[in-house]
């Protein structure tokens, strides 16, 4: 009896091996389910119909409708004064942070959305052309390591497209300002007796700019704001220093009750 060992095979090649009944197959790294990974575990599953009904324009938007989902501290209305992140829209399950969610495209990890950063950016998956969300929040991490000790949220794209699709949409609020402005266009076909599917997607948005100086709310930062009107200087090994009122010299140390 031979005994064969592959490594890193696909289940295509496995079919093709499995045939020999004289011979041990020992298979590792492949993408085949492995029953001692299997746990009992709840799913939460949105179909494509749930999603039409939802409204979401994005996939943040379709997220953050969830239970399970927390505030994410990037949207694509809301940078907290950080300028690489800006227009980036981010998971967060169970609130803990965006760096303990994983976000999968068809089961398998997406390219990054902020610079030296795994966070994955969800305006980068075409909302149109979700099939449906799965979403896991229990026991994710023993399978995908430390990203996922919050869950886990996959999207599913639809393999098979035929047809052309277009959308455009118009936004703005009561008070002005913020206007937005998505359109995309999809066009998909089979070929080889639909053996293959081709899909093109094209999407343009345009988020108009909402300072808080355009709401009264927000047009003065309240007391202990820690973002100073005057701001605040690190000189290495002294601390914090921000301007002096009466000097105007920018040599007073910065305390948060009085200078934020």
């Amino acid at each position: 009896m031979r005994t064969l060992f592959v490594a890193g095979v696909s289940l295509s090649v496995l079919g093709s091996l499995a045939h020999a009944d004289d011979e041990t197959i020992y298979v590792t790294g492949s993408r085949i389910a492995r029953p001692d990974l299997q746990s009992v575990s709840p799913v939460l599953i949105i179909d494509r119909d749930q999603i039409d009904i939802s409204g979401a324009n994005s996939a943040q938007d379709l997220v953050s409708l969830l239970p399970q989902a927390g505030v994410p501290g990037l949207t694509d209305t809301n940078s907290n004064f950080n300028t690489l992140g800006g227009g980036v829209n981010q998971a967060n399950l169970r609130n803990l942070g965006h760096q303990r969610t994983l976000v999968l495209v068809n089961g398998r990890r997406h390219v990054g959305g902020l610079p030296g950063s795994p966070v994955v950016d969800l305006a980068m998956i075409p909302t149109p052309l979700i099939e449906r969300a799965e979403v896991v929040t229990g026991g994710a991490s023993a399978v995908y390591g430390s990203e996922a000790i919050t869950g886990v949220v996959n999207f599913i794209l639809a393999d098979e497209y035929e047809g052309l699709e277009a959308n455009i949409r118009y936004g703005d609020s009561f008070a002005g300002g913020a206007e937005d402005f998505d359109a995309s266009i999809i066009a998909g076909t089979g070929f080889a007796d639909d053996r293959g599917n081709i899909v093109v997607h094209l999407g343009y948005s345009d988020r108009g700019a909402l300072q808080s100086k355009d709401r009264d709310i927000s047009a003065n930062d309240i007391e202990r704001s820690p973002f100073g009107a005057a701001g605040a200087y690190v000189i290495p090994g002294s601390g914090l220093f921000t301007q002096d009122a009466e000097t105007s010299l920018f040599n007073k140390g910065f305390v948060l009750p009085e200078d934020g």
